[in-house]
């Protein structure tokens, strides 16, 4: 049975969160990494990762969620996030995992939510304070412009990492078959003829299953970073000022030259157990000389070789544009 269409409008909601910082990459770029940097800053909660927001912003893409659904179901979702960590509730105590509460750098102070009768002083601390949610997301910049149709304010830290170390890690994670098909990737596929493709392969989802799965994730990487591009050069001034972006290459050689800019761009210090994050996470370290060209070897012998255009320029693209983008905010000091 279908539902009659209604002419019921939302009610705006009275929002806990208006100004969300969300740590947004392609998938593998290293956001857990940038996480536990950005939530080692004063006054920054630790970071959670709805899933909510950014399939909402693929759907409305696809015309399967209208914009004031997404916005209304977003908006609650991160707010009823937002509250649990403020009031203690839900904090992940898996200690293997990297979003575990206890890798916090001030653990302590929501391990103590946890244990306070007081809800509403603690939301009311969490506001006097101005804390900040603190998000992890996944390909966000490449439907920037509805992203920011729902939070006009957010604060968003784009990571870019090399697309061949990208390419490779999503071939030795297997993103180049799992869609749709692995429950435990909680990814969604669409149904096509030869099978689920991702919401990014709709408009080539005739070459997704023709073509190999190093193949496919090529394609796959060149489309999101294509998406991202697209999204970022139709904000508005005022829109991509509120974009902040980071190298993950560069977190692993200079991370105080990090630390430092996205200081400046969320107007908070680090912390003094920021030393202490850096060393657990192993940087600085150093990158292998030859890296890159290790990589694009590796790729050679398990791609088609018409697929080397492809690859090529996406290296020009990180190092001609995104590179550029990073360089360019670091040396403006913003």
């Amino acid at each position: 049975m279908t539902p009659a269409k209604t002419d019921h409008q939302f009610h705006p909601r009275s929002q806990y969160v208006r100004e969300p910082v969300l740590v947004d990459g392609i998938t593998r770029a290293g956001k857990f990494l940038l996480g536990h940097i950005v939530a080692s800053m004063s006054g920054m909660e630790f970071m959670q990762y709805p899933p909510l927001l950014e399939i909402a912003l693929y759907l409305t893409r696809l015309g399967k969620l209208d914009l004031d659904t997404a916005r209304i179901l977003v908006q609650t979702d991160i707010d009823l996030n937002t509250y649990n960590m403020m009031i203690g509730r839900g904090l992940n105590g898996r200690v293997h995992d990297s979003s575990s509460i206890h890798n916090a750098a001030d653990a302590e102070r929501f391990l103590a939510r946890a244990a306070s009768e007081d809800v509403e002083s603690l939301i009311a601390a969490f506001q006097e304070e101005s804390r900040l949610p603190l998000y992890i997301g996944h390909e966000s910049l490449c439907n920037g412009r509805t992203l920011f149709e729902i939070y006009p304010a957010i604060r968003l830290i784009s990571l870019q990492r090399d697309p061949l170390a990208l390419i490779w890690s999503w071939y030795r994670r297997g993103w180049g078959r799992r869609f749709g098909l692995d429950p435990k990737s909680m990814a969604i596929g669409f149904a096509t003829r030869s099978g689920p493709v991702p919401w990014f392969a709709l408009n080539w989802e005739p070459d997704y299953y023709a073509l190999s799965e190093m193949d496919r994730v090529i394609k796959s990487i060149e489309t999101l970073q294509a998406l991202a591009r697209e999204e970022y050069e139709a904000l508005t001034v005022e829109q991509r000022a509120r974009v902040h972006f980071v190298a993950y290459e560069e977190i692993l050689l200079d991370p105080t030259t990090v630390i430092g800019g996205i200081s400046r761009y969320l107007g908070r210090p680090p912390l003094a157990q920021m030393p202490a994050i850096l060393a657990r996470e192993r940087v600085p370290r150093a990158v292998p000389p030859g890296q890159r060209r290790g990589l694009f070897e590796q790729l050679r012998r398990e791609m088609s070789p018409d697929l080397a255009p492809a690859v090529e320029s996406l290296m020009a693209d990180y190092d001609g544009y995104w590179m550029t983008l990073v360089t360019k905010q670091r040396n403006s000091g913003s």
